[in-house]
């Protein structure tokens, strides 16, 4: 499958370089980039065709880095082969493909479940293809052979409009098979059947079961691969990366489009007993249901409660003039909130500062409706009415307007793996010597005066221990990188830090306090947004599952010991914003 006139096509584990080949001599106007960790390439092919592998001037390209070379949202197809064997983790192989994707990219993949099958069961009658399947299985035990369900973890990935073809794949080719894509996908094969066989045995053979090549070869020689009854099964997934849901895709290769239900746009994904983002899944680690709103509302106010020269809720006492001073002599024109949650910060800033014009981006919906007089635009999944749905802060920013004066960042810091590409595009985006940048984020690495406090057994260090490890396995560290010297290089001056303590306990309280203190005292701290809007769930518990191996049980039991420990008086606990 293929877009109607795709732009850009990457070809992941393009090995002799033939599917590649053939779609840049298709596509003439695309470009094509196939890239693998071996080489094995032809040195001359079609203009538009690179490659990126050993035999040409490259190191290869390894699926598993943290981050590909490759710009995100920059494909419009991704096309994948034979990479069971290859892939420990799909869950986050699928989320960096779903990132490379451009908003409505195709995805297409190609397996084949190499587990021999009988329609009439007759295991017995060849037992060498399972005696070689099944010692398959033990050579590779940290990259399966076996296909997982890939369809459930495209899904988890974000994708839509998943279809899924299998195809029956005959060792040898019956005398009434008919022409079929199948057939001719199975003659390529049939032609290479055994030396197929001996390419895919020899090294997990060789490197994991110790055999030596004339072990090897004895053994591929002896299997019965003329076996008419015998066949393998090739598994073709297509998918889209988010976007209006398509039913008619062109398969290369087939001139008979198959007819599959179309899918639907999905916004979100249930797992854990919470709802998640399907946009960006895999990279948001925190939940999208009404606890993890209401929590991150009260953490943008909180934010401000201890930010200097800002009018919050809970600060005493109020100023009493009503726009929210952004910086001392700023001429302000435009401005954009990214992660503007429920919205209420740029509404206060369109009321603040008459005629300037807001923009909030944030892949929530749910946002406040402005009034008819207000300037302000939401790049959010509710109320974007673009096609291309909301903005990703790590993709495309063609939609923010050039020169702006004011760009701010709030409680992005786990949600962003690449700052300096962001931090880079922020700085074009900004008026030249006039605009200012503003990150505001929470260190939620837990800290205490009382350093006994924090030493094992403490369920604060357990859990801050375990949410690094998935912090870290995600691309997003739990302890915030300076981001000073990252302003420095891109070209940034008058550089500010501040760091606020925020005690994740009540604050302390005695007789004849006044309300203004008292009310400060309660509120301006944590505890309220960790026992009433589950803080400390949203930031861990998907994390702790699928990158620490928790149950859900271990990784909720955990959770629940640390709220108690951090919400008594006691155990002094507080973190850095």
């Amino acid at each position: 499958m293929v877009a109607k006139s795709p732009g850009s096509i990457l070809d992941i584990g393009c090995g002799s370089g033939i599917w590649a080949a053939d779609i840049a001599t298709r596509y003439p106007d695309a470009e094509v980039t196939g890239v693998d960790i071996v080489g094995g390439q032809p040195d001359h092919g079609a203009p538009n065709l690179r490659w990126k592998t050993p035999d040409h001037g490259g190191s290869g390209f390894d699926l598993e880095d943290a981050q590909w070379n490759f710009p995100l949202n920059s494909f419009d197809l991704i096309h994948v082969g034979h990479l069971c064997g290859a892939v420990p983790d799909w869950s986050r192989f699928f989320a960096k493909v779903y990132r490379h994707l451009r908003y409505d990219g195709n995805f297409e993949q190609f397996e084949i479940d190499y587990e021999p099958r009988y329609d009439d069961g007759a295991e017995i009658a060849n037992p060498r293809l399972f005696d070689w399947w099944k010692r398959m299985q033990l050579a590779l035990p940290d990259k399966p052979i076996t296909c997982p369900n890939i369809g459930e973890s495209l899904h988890h990935a974000g994708f839509v409009d998943i279809q899924h073809k299998p195809y029956r794949l005959p060792l040898a080719s019956a005398e009434n098979d008919m022409l079929s894509y199948a057939t001719l996908v199975n003659s390529a094969h049939e032609d290479k059947t055994a030396s197929s066989f001996h390419g895919l045995t020899m090294g997990p053979f060789t490197r994991h079961l110790h055999w030596t090549r004339e072990q090897v070869d004895r053994f591929v020689s002896e299997l019965p691969l003329s076996d008419k009854r015998a066949y393998h099964v090739l598994n073709i997934w297509t998918a889209l990366g988010d976007g209006p849901p398509r039913g008619n895709l062109e398969y290369i290769l087939n001139p008979e489009v198959h007819d599959g239900a179309p899918g639907r746009r999905v916004s979100t994904v249930s797992k854990h007993g919470r709802n998640y983002h399907s946009f960006l899944a895999g990279r948001v680690p925190y939940p999208c249901d009404e606890d993890a709103r209401n929590a991150f509302g009260h953490i943008q106010w909180l934010i401000y409660s201890w930010y200097e020269g800002q009018r919050s809720m809970y600060q005493r006492p109020r100023p009493s003039n009503p726009p929210i001073p952004l910086l001392v002599g700023m001429e302000h024109k435009k401005v954009v909130d990214m992660g503007c949650g429920s919205g209420l910060w740029p509404l206060a800033i369109a009321e603040g500062y008459p005629g300037i014009k807001v923009v909030g981006v944030d892949i929530s919906g749910g946002q406040v409706e402005p009034r008819e007089h207000f300037d302000v635009t939401f790049l959010t999944h509710d109320t974007d009415l673009s096609p291309r749905g909301p903005l990703d802060i790590e993709g495309d920013w063609r939609r923010i307007e050039d020169d702006q004066s004011y760009i701010r960042f709030a409680h992005l810091g786990h949600c962003i793996a690449d700052w300096p590409s962001v931090l880079e595009k922020t700085f074009y985006k900004l008026e030249p010597e006039k605009g200012y940048i503003e990150i505001m984020d929470f260190d939620w690495s837990m800290r205490t005066d009382a350093v006994h406090q924090l030493q094992p057994p403490s369920p604060a260090l357990q859990f801050c221990s375990a949410l690094d490890f998935a912090m870290h396995r995600r691309g997003t560290p739990l302890r915030l990188l300076d981001r000073t010297r990252q302003l420095e290089s891109i070209g940034y001056d008058q550089i500010q830090h501040r760091i606020h303590r925020i005690p994740l306990f009540r604050g302390l309280t005695y007789d004849g306090m006044g309300r203004d203190r008292h009310d400060a005292a309660m509120s301006a701290n944590l505890s309220y947004i960790i026992t009433e809007f589950k803080l400390l769930e949203n930031l861990s518990l998907s994390a702790f599952v699928e990158e620490c191996g928790m149950t859900e049980q271990d990784a909720r039991a955990l959770i629940q010991q640390c709220e108690a420990f951090v919400c008594d008086d006691t155990n002094s606990t507080f973190v850095n914003l």
